[in-house]
């Protein structure tokens, strides 16, 4: 047995602290922590300790905490043997320690007599099934108390906030992480499930089917810059796969310093389900309203006989109609994470996923006079029948995780990306809003990418000049090639459809192009961050990135016109984070960022002719002020955030309808206030609760735009999402969840000539978890839209998507 040497520990508190924490807004009244003045020692395992212990061996990690902590702990080591643990850094009772320290082993530290304690190995099936599915814990970040438990809401890091390894309570910026436990609950199919509960990000539309966009801050969130999968930029997802992700983080504003281009309104960055280190197989089996059908397998554990290779496989297929006529889903989804731990200080990672998913083109519906057509239905599909979406897209990477010293470390990470889409578009022309006659049009693109992302970073944990400096140098590179063929738009001459009362067309042949018109396109990134503690309760940020980018273009014809542009780019941040008490910190940051300049689309509308397709803009650029406060209350376990930004872009390129014009709008500018409250208030009752407040203008653009509001920026968001788990009694592991979603009015279009009427819609659901045989099983219900709420989503008023009516959905889901 191993026994460490012991010493005493007397902590005395030594004056009182009273934290009153005010929101602006009114999701939480005042909120007081009272600290009692001791006059006598307090036991050590009641105290809690700032503790800095590195990540490494589990058997060194424990002997240190033990003679940290000034108690014995006396335990076998073959308990211990190749077992890592990602080490402390934080405040931390004794139990907390141990328990953080020992996160995903079966193994538990127990009081014996004095200050002895002993290790033990808990035996799973002999402990009293408890109605939660067993953590998940991955091996790149082992959940602890400072870090993320993926059973709750609150969680308390982000990997998006910077390249540096910070908390969230650590970063200068606005940052909502979506645990696994709420997506469970949420029942979440795609993104725009995953985010509802955020109150900054609102829906925009599905983009005819293909994947929904989304707005932050009141811009579009681009989905050739703005989504990414563990911090590598995936170009044009098409299809975000959430059977793939176990949970989703929401950075709001620029973020040009971590990732270099975007528009400036946020990134969402999808963090896949790794490796565990216990093995589980889970079986889900769901259906629902319109005939959802969805089957999902997750697998995850350790190689038998060999703790060093660890494996995560998820496998799903999905076959549904919707609400809409004629309108369905079919998917299907692959992704296999393999890890090995070489050695105790450097780890590899082989990612692998394919995605496949067919879906009608779906525009929406036609409104007239800025208004839904009276009488028509949601369920109405007017479109022709056979034109479709079909996207695939697969995956290959490789991340190198490589500790070189105590305080240096590698972290290298490569992905590759190939993908198709084949759009098959259906539009219409000619709308006589007096008859809701109109003529079909058809058209069809093809496109083929590839995309190559490379990172290198360098990052550092060290003291100069008494300070301590947390940093990253580091080096991105992208090299994405876009292959289209396209056919002509036809118009269906002699050919009368109606919106009230579809009729099917006979199919007209279209021609393809026999050319193809190619992009080549390269982003270069050199970037330098540096996380200064300039005193114990103070640190400072300091940011910079250059880019570099180069397009070469061809045009799709026997003799191709081609063209070639360049842009570079420096991009500053700067923060600066103070944390006058352990429960409240104050932060304010500057962030810039930009996106190439953009080229004029083929098309201002679905078969309306841009009269300057291909004309090239300038660069669009981004600037972002934000100041906010951040707190933790009740023992670490809530969290109330707020913060107040003024959002800046300029050279944003516009769509006039009227001219076929696309032209570039001077300037827009969003400012306003966002505040959220989320976690656990009792260990039964959580709450995660948002409110945005969004002031918008078009400041610079033309007559027609100017001093007018942003398109679908709603001027107040509110979300609320609350559940409840019995523990005890009759009811013990039924769990009630349910919330509210609302927004106010927006305008539809720049110029602001018709509103999207606001809605409050009810979503509601419950779980049930028992044993099943030698298993354990899951029950999950949830209703969306219980009130059956009408409301629309869209930007233009030929395209409205009407909101999905009230709908039920039941899974089942078995761990063995």
């Amino acid at each position: 047995m191993k026994v460490n040497p012991t010493s005493s520990i007397h902590q005395f508190k030594k004056s009182s602290i009273r934290i009153l924490v005010s929101s602006m807004v009114t999701l939480a009244s005042p909120i007081f922590a009272d600290t009692a003045l001791a006059e006598t020692p307090v036991r050590s395992a009641e105290v809690k300790k700032v503790y800095k212990i590195k990540s490494g061996a589990l058997d060194h990690a424990l002997t240190t905490f033990a003679s940290q902590s000034g108690v014995v702990l006396a335990f076998d080591p073959a308990l211990t043997q190749r077992k890592q643990t990602s080490g402390l850094d934080g405040s931390y009772s004794l139990q907390q320690g141990f328990d953080a320290l020992l996160h995903g082993y079966d193994l538990a530290v127990v009081p014996g007599e004095g200050n002895v304690y002993r290790l033990i190995k808990m035996a799973r099936k002999d402990v009293e099934f408890d109605g939660t599915l067993p953590e998940v814990v991955v091996t790149e970040a082992v959940n602890t108390p400072s870090e993320n438990d993926s059973t709750k809401y609150l969680q308390k890091k982000a990997s998006s906030t910077s390249r540096i390894p910070l908390t969230i309570k650590e970063s200068p910026m606005t940052v909502t992480v979506v645990s696994k436990k709420l997506m469970d609950e949420f029942a979440v199919r795609d993104l725009s499930d995953a985010v509802k509960g955020v109150a900054s990000v609102t829906m925009d539309n599905k983009n005819g089917g293909r994947q929904p966009a989304l707005r932050s801050r009141g811009f579009l969130l681009d989905d050739t810059s703005a989504f990414m999968v563990d911090g590598q930029p995936l170009h044009a997802l098409l299809d975000q796969p959430m059977e793939l992700m176990e949970r989703v983080e929401v950075l709001r504003g620029p973020s040009g310093v971590q990732y270099g281009r975007g528009r400036g309104s946020g990134i969402i960055n999808l963090i896949r389900k790794r490796p565990t280190e216990e093995n589980f197989v889970s079986i889900k089996a769901s259906g629902g309203s319109w005939d959802y059908k969805q089957l999902q397998l997750d697998a995850g554990g350790r190689v038998a006989d060999n703790e060093n290779l660890g494996y995560r496989i998820n496998i799903s297929k999905e076959d549904s109609n919707t609400f809409r006529d004629d309108v369905y889903l079919q998917k299907d989804v692959v992704g296999l994470v393999l890890d090995a731990k070489i050695t105790d200080d450097l780890k590899l990672t082989l990612l692998a996923d394919y995605v496949n998913r067919d879906t009608p083109w779906d525009l929406g519906q036609q409104w007239i006079n800025g208004k839904p057509a009276p009488g028509l239905s949601r369920r109405t599909y007017d479109f022709l029948p056979w034109t479709k979406m079909n996207t695939s897209n697969s995956t290959l990477g490789y991340e190198v995780d490589w500790k070189l010293n105590d305080n240096w470390k590698v972290k290298h990470l490569y992905t590759f990306q190939d993908y198709n889409t084949d759009r098959h578009i259906s539009g219409r022309s000619g709308f006589n809003a007096l008859t809701g006659n109109f003529t079909p049009t058809e058209s069809r693109g093809v496109t083929d990418g590839k995309n190559h992302s490379f990172i290198l970073d360098l990052l550092g944990d060290n003291t100069l000049l008494g300070m301590r400096h947390r940093t990253v140098l580091g080096y991105h590179h992208v090299d994405l090639s876009l292959e289209t063929r396209s056919s002509n738009n036809i118009t269906y001459t002699g050919v009368t459809n109606n919106i009230y009362n579809p009729i099917s067309v006979p199919r007209r042949p279209l021609t393809m192009s026999a050319f193809e018109s190619t992009t080549d396109s390269v982003f270069k990134g050199l970037y330098a961050e540096d996380y200064i503690g300039v005193l114990p309760d103070l640190n400072l940020m300091l940011g910079v990135r250059y880019d570099k980018f180069e397009e070469r273009t061809a045009t799709a014809a026997a003799v191709p016109v081609r063209d070639a542009r360049k842009n570079d780019k420096v991009t500053p941040r700067v923060g600066l984070v103070y944390t006058p008490i352990d429960e409240i910190t104050l932060y304010g940051s500057y962030m810039r960022g930009f996106e190439p300049g953009a080229r004029a689309a083929l098309t201002v509308a679905t078969g309306i002719p841009a009269l300057n397709a291909g004309e090239l803009f300038d660069p669009q650029e981004s600037e972002q002020y934000e100041v906010g406060i951040k707190t933790n209350l009740l023992e670490d376990k809530l969290a109330l955030n707020f913060a107040l930004y003024d959002l800046t872009r300029s050279n944003q390129v516009f769509t006039d309808l009227v001219a076929r014009r696309f032209t570039l709008i001077g300037e827009q500018r969003t400012k306003g206030f966002e505040t959220e409250l989320i976690g656990q208030v009792t260990p039964e009752w959580s709450i995660s609760a948002s409110y945005a407040y969004l002031d918008s203008e078009t400041v610079e653009g033309a007559a027609n735009i100017k001093g007018k509001n942003l398109n679908l920026a709603p001027r107040h968001s509110t979300r609320l999402w609350t559940s409840y788990t019995f523990n005890h009694g009759m009811l013990k592991n039924l769990s009630l969840y349910g919330g509210m979603f609302q927004q106010s009015d927006s305008y539809g279009d720049a110029a602001n000539t018709f509103t999207v009427e606001g809605y409050t819609r009810f979503d509601a659901g419950a779980s049930y978890a028992h044993q099943l045989g030698s298993n354990k099983a899951i029950w999950r219900l949830n209703v969306d839209n219980i009130t059956d709420k009408v409301y629309y989503m869209g930007n233009n008023q030929a395209s409205m998507l009407p909101g999905t009516p009230r709908n039920a959905r039941l899974s089942l889901e078995v761990l063995f």
